[in-house]
């Protein structure tokens, strides 16, 4: 059964905490992600917000934007769901937590989970630094992986690759740098021998 929350609809915040606790318990849910003037009336800059749209990111996003609108950064967009459309079939994998929940809107922390499709031997990691967070990185333990296994690691902000055994990823931890407060990584994994 879909849900779609309306609570904080376009929050990002409010988004990573329903995507978090979604995730735990019900495999498929949506929302919808906005740029310019959105569905409610608010507005926002014609730029694309990364922070914001990698919040919304779940099993079904309903992009609400105005396609008529000339002005609104469409090559940002695309790259954004071309991102989206990489990492989704890693939302029906098993979910991980990489931090506590966090049961308010609070902007001094960071926020990470991790998909994992041991199957296929591949997953994602969404990572968030809030606006206030005054950590530039972040170690973060794998779960589920092989750790006879090697990995190839993919950021989608970062043009190397990084290659670590499961052993190394499960005990040491990846380290995610977010050098910008209000910042979101999105990492891909993929097993590889």
């Amino acid at each position: 059964m879909p849900f779609v929350r309306s609570d904080h609809l376009f929050e990002p915040r409010s988004q990573q905490s329903h995507n978090y606790g979604f995730s735990l318990w019900v495999p498929y849910h949506g929302t919808g992600t906005h740029v310019g003037k959105s569905a409610i009336g608010q507005h926002s800059t014609k730029a694309v917000d990364v922070f914001a749209f990698r919040s919304h990111m779940s099993c079904t996003v309903t992009a609400c934007w105005d396609m008529r609108d000339k002005e609104l950064d469409y090559d940002t967009l695309r790259k954004l769901s071309g991102q989206l459309m990489k990492t989704a079939p890693n939302f029906i994998g098993d979910f991980y937590p990489l931090t506590p929940y966090v049961t308010e809107i609070v902007t001094d922390v960071w926020l990470a989970w991790q998909w994992d499709r041991p199957e296929e031997g591949k997953g994602a990691i969404q990572a968030f630094r809030r606006s206030d967070d005054i950590d530039v990185q972040k170690r973060f333990r794998l779960r589920g992986l092989d750790p006879k296994g090697v990995y190839r690691i993919d950021n989608a902000d970062d043009d190397d690759d990084i290659v670590r055994t499961g052993e190394e990823l499960r005990t040491r931890g990846l380290l995610i740098k977010l050098p910008e407060p209000r910042s979101a990584a999105l990492i891909w994994y993929e097993k590889i021998n």
